[in-house]
């Protein structure tokens, strides 16, 4: 299934359950008893506090403090938000205007719901949110209770959650945010869901991850809808490449 990724490293689904059988940790799994309902992480993406700086071919993130005539203009965008999104991207302009670091500051969630709407593309709000939980001590034993369609996410996460060494063996240190946990937990949920010809049409997060894969956005969906929301400051260290890439995966896959 390399159609999906290219980073060699990742392990295939077979590969995982032999990891998982040949440990002494002992694995448990068992159905979800309830779904589990997503977070709301729009306010972090509206209050992130830096902007970038771009110097000597380096990325650094600068802290600012919203002006009085900025906040007033932030507050009345947001409040046009749903009702009115032209008044609302009219006033987050105004805001930019009042206080012009913010342009390279803000992560712009309401403008670009703003600017979707006004385009008349498609806008199904939605947050990641795997349908997974774990419970265990690292070393010795773990409970994965999961929706069968999340199976081969729940799998991977306990690897990388309770076995002894495995974060280290690729590549990523203990407390790192790193991308290649989450790519290889979506990675195995995706072949497996293939395999399987599991159905996920009216499931969006699913739905758009298989196509972002095919579209050779993994990354991008990665970034966007995973690390961003919780960590949004990464954001300020992202270089231009990366947020191109971001753009076209907004506008050619999530909001197609």
């Amino acid at each position: 299934m390399s159609v999906f990724c290219n980073a060699q490293k990742l392990h295939e689904p077979s590969e995982i359950f032999k990891l998982m059988s040949d440990s002494p940790v002992k694995y448990g799994i068992q159905n979800l008893k309830r779904p589990i309902l997503s977070t709301d992480y729009s306010k972090n993406l509206n209050q992130l506090n830096c902007y970038r700086v771009v110097k000597d071919s380096s990325i650094h993130s600068v802290g600012y403090n919203l002006r009085d005539s900025a906040q007033n203009y932030f507050n009345k965008a947001e409040a046009l938000f749903d009702s009115n999104p032209d008044s609302s991207l009219y006033y987050y302009t105004l805001m930019r205007t009042a206080q012009p670091e913010l342009y390279f500051g803000l992560t712009y969630s309401g403008q670009l719901v703003a600017i979707l709407k006004k385009a008349k593309r498609k806008y199904n709000d939605w947050y990641f949110t795997p349908q997974v939980e774990l419970k265990g001590t690292l070393g010795k034993e773990a409970t994965i209770s999961t929706d069968s369609k999340w199976l081969g996410y729940g799998l991977s996460k306990a690897l990388w959650e309770f076995e002894p060494g495995y974060r280290q063996s690729m590549g990523v240190d203990s407390g790192e945010i790193s991308t290649t946990e989450y790519k290889e937990c979506l990675y195995v949920m995706l072949v497996s869901m293939e395999n399987s010809k599991t159905n996920i049409k009216k499931i969006p997060q699913l739905r758009i991850l298989r196509e972002a894969a095919l579209n050779k956005h993994l990354n991008e969906y990665i970034m966007y809808e995973v690390v961003l929301p919780e960590h949004p400051f990464v954001a300020c260290q992202l270089p231009e490449e990366s947020i191109a890439e971001i753009k076209d995966y907004l506008l050619n896959v999530r909001y197609k």
